[in-house]
């Protein structure tokens, strides 16, 4: 399994010959630090060789402040590289004497030199191809990029029971299969261009739609929990979450950096993505966490019908704990007495999806 890595969302600012100040020109959500620092240095470099016989250093890139070093700074930032990304292709064709040429210069090579970066660390985030089995067999519906293997895992935990309760099985096929079922790789890769063809075209499928949906909405939950760390301190233990769980993430040439699961609260429960279920779930955690069955557990629900929201089903029960768990970056626990998985054939091996 490769490697863990922090990542969190980080905005480049660029000054330009025609820009009166430094201006946030580029962003990333899935870099390093040592990434985006090697980002900087490349950008510049390409700048400094592309400009050699006009002023020295008249192009500037430089890496903005993080939230934790200078939030205020960090917020507004992204405001402003907000507003600016959604017209960045427009500035295409801007004279080369205006200030949006200069932004969309910056955006263009530091875009260009991100996705070498990306490449250079294809081991630690693989590409990979989601299918969905409505009834007609496998059918590629998204292709991911953006996840380490652990990730993946997370992904496949919670969009399996997602797209489970849709009447959908999800498969996974990795470069592994390249190897080892060529014929299955190819067949996924060809899927997912006729699929991304299709969607080009207006004509893709809505049972595919839907999946791809889904698959979106746990993707950018699972890149948003990077954004979010909490530092291990010495009254981290909560009840249900040992510091044990606790994992240490290292930064090469930096002092590991350890990630706290977080205490359940009102302030993260504004923030949960169904908050008047977030107290409901939370404690659906903590009978999981006891070792309890799904019937045991609706049961017990069932009788506290007053102050939580109930739930129909074992797959929604299963869904509801996960996504508490993602959300507080608690870890996942496995349930009893649920309905049986698919088989999956012999020759389908995902290397740290299980």
């Amino acid at each position: 399994m490769a490697a863990r890595y922090v990542a969190r969302e980080r905005i480049f600012t660029g000054l330009g010959p025609n820009l009166d100040q430094a201006v946030p020109v580029f962003s990333a959500d899935d870099l390093t630090l040592d990434e985006c620092q090697t980002l900087v240095l490349s950008v510049q470099k390409s700048f400094n060789d592309m400009h050699q016989v006009q002023v020295a250093e008249s192009w500037f890139f430089e890496l903005g402040p993080s939230v934790e070093d200078d939030a205020a700074a960090f917020i507004n930032l992204k405001s402003q590289w907000a507003n600016t990304k959604d017209e960045i292709e427009g500035y295409r064709g801007s004279s080369s004497n205006s200030w949006k040429a200069d932004v969309f210069m910056f955006y263009s090579v530091a875009s260009e030199h991100a996705e070498v970066l990306r490449g250079l660390r294809g081991a630690e985030t693989p590409v990979v191809y989601l299918q969905c089995d409505s009834g007609r067999g496998y059918e590629t519906f998204d292709c991911v990029d953006c996840l380490t293997w652990d990730e993946l895992e997370t992904l496949e935990a919670v969009l399996g029971a997602e797209l489970y309760d849709m009447g959908f099985c999800l498969r996974i096929v990795s470069e592994v299969h390249a190897e080892r079922d060529p014929a299955l790789y190819v067949q996924a890769k060809r899927s997912w261009h006729r699929f991304d063809q299709a969607m080009k075209d207006d004509e893709a499928d809505e049972t595919r739609i839907a999946a791809g949906n889904a698959s979106y909405e746990c993707i950018e939950e699972i890149k948003a929990l990077r954004s979010k760390p909490v530092f291990f301190g010495p009254d981290s233990e909560e009840e249900g979450v040992a510091a044990d769980d606790v994992k240490p993430l290292r930064l090469d040439g930096e002092d590991p950096i350890v990630f706290e699961p977080m205490r359940p609260n009102d302030s993260l429960r504004s923030g949960y993505r169904d908050p008047d279920n977030y107290w409901r779930n939370v404690w659906l955690y903590q009978q999981r966490q006891a070792d309890r069955t799904n019937s045991a557990i609706l049961a017990e629900l069932r009788t506290r019908a007053a102050e939580f929201e109930q739930i129909d089903s074992e797959n929604a029960l299963r869904s509801a704990i996960d996504a508490i768990a993602i959300y507080h970056r608690w870890p996942l626990l496995k349930g009893k007495a649920g309905r049986p998985r698919a088989k999956v054939a012999d020759n389908d091996v995902r290397p740290g999806l299980r």
